[in-house]
């Protein structure tokens, strides 16, 4: 850690774990997630991997499926994090730390209007001329909602779209759940020489002031011509003042070929990205790049490559990943405008890269079709049903009767739930984790063991009903942390206090060297 070598450091436990402790400049990928993610994370199989967990049990497990795939360079943290902490090492709370450390010393550095929820409130209730901006990703919105009277432009499409509001002379406020997203929104704003406020602690603010969320947030206007343009300009002089380097279409193909580990990274909406993007590159819209960069970035000092249609989108992104002490970062030149002028393959869809082990698992597990589990449902009553994706999926809709089961803990939790002489019928959402899991049992000694084709949404389009609901997950979930919106005000005071205080503790600051 303290060298310049390239390595990845993966936390194979759950996320409700690594948000306790964790070592930082960890990537957690539970180990649930391994096969769908890792090879993304970790294009080339040579490189040096370090896994661990609490002890070092998941992680040995982890090791055994990814040296099964092809990798060549793990290592397994012995003891794991208890090792680490006992021979006198520091851990570290929470979730993308990094974006949130840079977040808060940035912000503080800098002057910016804040404006409080209570303040805001006054302002609307005396009809002040406003534009609220919520900067978090659609989706997300979506589940939680926002300030009342707010529209939803995400990340880095606001620079495009901003020039537009200023014509409408209204005082524009920006939020987002908490803290980071809107600092970053403002301060990039701010830099375009924009005078907006940040409003203190984003939606969680809201609620600890007592105010109610709204539902339905739409989303903001499209970037006039002249708005984008004007971006466009900021973005170029900001590449110069700050030495962002570029990447021709050219060598980009010839990195590429050398099969090392590049970053591609199109910082476009997904609407974009599914209408046409370079092969191998992830859709991570600007605004998330920056603040889940560990989530995306695995291993230290590869290439980060930024993409976007005309380069304004990738630059801004590329600036603050310049600022986060990213040391290898480049910009796609002329975006994808120039690579399809030179030639550039572009396919469309999402990025559906096929598991690791997958093929092979699929193979050789037994498949069932959802009429004849029907049929077997209806005539035999000593079947288990288990089911391996996540509890999110499982509490939306599983078959009636299923038990739910953290494909993580597969090994050590499925012998207290049924022998190895039980029919079992291993189900998820869409067939996917309960073929892993399925050959999984299978190699164990489980030869009663079928996996549901097409998972519970074959089910469901063959009519079937399913159950929705907690009933079936044995004691707590461990798989998720609770959405910002779902915590109680607690929860939210607790949240806010760490992330406030984080840029004053030297235990951040001083490993990551902002």
């Amino acid at each position: 850690m303290l060298s310049k070598k390239s390595y990845a450091l993966i936390d194979v436990r759950e996320k409700t774990e690594y948000n306790s402790s964790q070592i930082l400049g960890a990537t957690n990928v539970p180990r649930r997630e391994l096969e769908f993610r890792l090879s993304q994370l970790v294009p080339n199989k040579s490189t040096t991997i370090i896994l661990y967990d609490n002890n070092d049990q998941r992680a040995r497990l982890a090791a055994e499926t990814l040296q099964r795939n092809g990798y060549t360079n793990i290592h397994v943290l012995k003891g794991g994090l208890i090792a680490w902490q006992e021979a006198g090492n520091p851990l570290v709370e929470g979730v993308n730390v990094p974006s949130k450390i840079f977040g808060e010393i940035f912000a503080s550095r800098t002057e910016l209007k804040e404006i409080t929820p209570r303040e805001l409130n006054e302002w609307q209730k005396r009809g002040e001329d406003l534009t609220i901006i919520e900067v978090r990703p659609p989706e997300e919105v979506e589940h939680s909602g926002s300030i009342p009277g707010a529209i939803n432009i995400q990340g880095v499409e606001l620079p495009l779209c901003i020039h537009d509001f200023l014509d409408q002379n209204k005082k524009i406020v920006i939020t987002c759940a908490g803290r980071t997203r809107g600092f970053i929104a403002t301060l990039t704003l701010k830099m375009m020489g924009i005078d907006v406020y940040d409003l203190q602690n984003g939606t969680q603010g809201w609620v600890l002031s007592g105010f109610q969320l709204q539902k339905n947030i739409p989303a903001g206007i499209k970037p006039s011509p002249k708005s984008r343009e004007k971006a466009k300009k900021f973005a170029l002089q900001l590449k110069k003042e700050n030495n962002i380097n570029l990447i021709t279409p050219k060598e980009l193909i010839d990195l590429q070929q050398e099969k090392e580990n590049i970053y591609l990274c199109d910082v476009r909406t997904k609407e974009e990205y599914v209408s046409g993007h370079i092969p191998g590159s992830l859709c991570i819209p600007g605004g998330q790049a920056i603040q889940c960069a560990d989530d995306f970035i695995a291993v230290r000092y590869s290439p980060i490559i930024f993409i976007c249609d005309d380069m304004t989108r990738s630059i801004i992104t590329a600036y603050w990943y310049k600022q986060m002490q990213y040391k290898n970062v480049f910009v796609l030149e002329g975006g994808l405008n120039q690579w399809r002028e030179m030639g550039g393959k572009l396919i469309t869809g999402n990025n559906n890269s096929v598991p690791l082990g997958f093929e092979e698992a699929s193979k050789k597990v037994v498949k069932i079709n959802a009429f004849s589990l029907k049929n077997e449902l209806d005539n035999q009553a000593n079947i288990y049903l288990i089911y391996v994706g996540n509890s999110r999926e499982f509490q939306k809709g599983h078959l009636p009767g299923s038990i739910w089961l953290n494909r993580s803990f597969l090994e050590e939790k499925i012998k207290k739930i049924v022998s190895k002489e039980d029919k079992i019928i291993v189900t998820c959402k869409d067939g996917k984790n309960s073929i892993l899991a399925t050959a999984t049992l299978m190699d164990l000694g489980y030869q009663k063991v079928q996996v549901l084709e097409g998972g519970t949404e074959a089910w469901m389009l063959s009519g079937l009903p399913l159950e929705s609901g907690t009933s079936g997950i044995q004691g707590k979930a461990d798989d998720f942390l609770p959405r910002s919106h779902e915590r109680t005000p607690g929860e939210m005071i607790e949240y806010l206090n760490w992330e406030i205080n984080l840029h004053n503790d030297p235990l951040y600051t001083k490993i990551l060297d902002y």
